[in-house]
């Protein structure tokens, strides 16, 4: 078996997510989850949303977006429809900075310099959009309940549809790239994936999970997220058990991104209007498909107090699939293996 080093890894939740999964010391890693849950309950909306933003900042968009849909349901609050394809917006340029993330941490395990080059590239030119237009490279506080505390100026969306012209010609030259690595598919072809049956009842989710077609929907209990294909990003299913198809799906998702991103830009000119969230009372739970899983979430609000908050993260219902996974792989146990589990990079 390979010894992989996780405890001088740079993510400390990838980190503790494997130790676990390898162990088989789950119950500890759960209760983790609800000593941190312990810490969401009788704060203010605005103290929820900070500490929720903490830990694993690319995930932030969807974060902010999951809270504020599940508190908008309690209040009765209403957006608008630009605001509605606003949030799509963010989050489909989240799936991109990721999914350039994996890519180019996936060239570097390979030794692919020039890929690993272009993905970097591709990630700051981000970036600095990002700071061009919120004054920083990652938007923390950009999305709350009814509102965008940091709307953004839309009138004039060229500079935007340039960036992304170059991303798609980049994206491609990253991806063929990957592609034509056969070191890369001589290593993946040793990996093990789980069957459907053990895919479903473990809870896995993400690109190995799709792999096999296996849809949110079949893995969760609640199916309260929106359906509009807008504000979440678009997801590629297969039906076929090969080890390079979760990288395929993640391709295909990049380039689907950049095109939504292309799409929506032109809808979003002008003001977005905001609506200001009532007090009220109640509770709701939602299921909301991130990038790589499902997140869950349930808010108990009085006025403008968080009573109660229950935040599962995808990694945590994950985690019984994931230990199938890496013990399925423990012979040739490849760091790729992780890359799609938990990428927080």
């Amino acid at each position: 078996m390979t010894t992989l080093n996780f405890h001088n890894s740079s993510e400390p939740n990838l980190a503790k997510l494997v130790q676990a999964a390898i162990s088989g010391e789950t119950q500890e890693y759960m209760q983790q989850q609800k000593e941190k849950n312990l810490l969401l309950q009788d704060i203010t909306i605005s103290k929820l949303f900070t500490i929720l933003e903490q830990e694993q900042p690319l995930f932030t968009l969807s974060r902010q977006i999951l809270i504020s849909f599940t508190i908008e349901k309690i209040t009765g609050t209403s957006i608008s429809d630009k605001m509605q394809v606003y949030r799509g917006f963010l989050l489909n340029w989240e799936k991109i900075l990721i999914m350039f993330s994996l890519f180019q941490r996936i060239a570097e395990i390979e030794g692919l310099e020039s890929i690993k080059n272009t993905a970097s590239k591709c990630i700051k030119s981000n970036q600095n959009m990002f700071e061009d237009m919120w004054g920083e490279q990652f938007p923390f506080g950009v999305i709350r309940p009814g509102l965008a505390n940091k709307t953004i100026n839309f009138n004039s969306p060229l500079k935007l549809q340039n960036m992304f012209s170059m991303q798609r010609r980049l994206s491609n030259k990253v991806i063929n790239g990957i592609k034509k690595s056969t070191a890369l598919r001589k290593r993946l072809k040793k990996m093990v994936l789980l069957t459907e049956d053990e895919i479903v009842n473990s809870g896995l989710n993400g690109p190995i999970a799709r792999a096999l077609n296996i849809k949110p929907s079949i893995l969760s209990t609640n199916n309260n997220f929106p359906k509009d294909s807008q504000f979440y990003q678009q997801y590629v299913y297969a039906n076929s058990s090969s080890s390079f198809t979760p990288l395929e799906i993640c391709f295909t998702e990049l380039q689907l991104a950049l095109e939504r991103l292309s799409f929506l830009i032109s809808l979003l000119k002008g003001h977005i209007k905001e609506n200001n969230v009532r007090e009220m009372q109640g509770r709701f739970t939602c299921s909301f498909p991130v990038n790589f899983g499902v997140n869950h979430l349930t808010v108990e609000l009085e006025n403008n107090q968080v009573k109660y908050t229950n935040f599962i993260p995808f990694e945590t219902d994950n985690l019984l699939g994931i230990s199938k996974l890496l013990r399925k792989n423990a012979e040739e146990l490849n760091p790729l293996i992780l890359l799609f589990l938990n990428p927080v990079i």
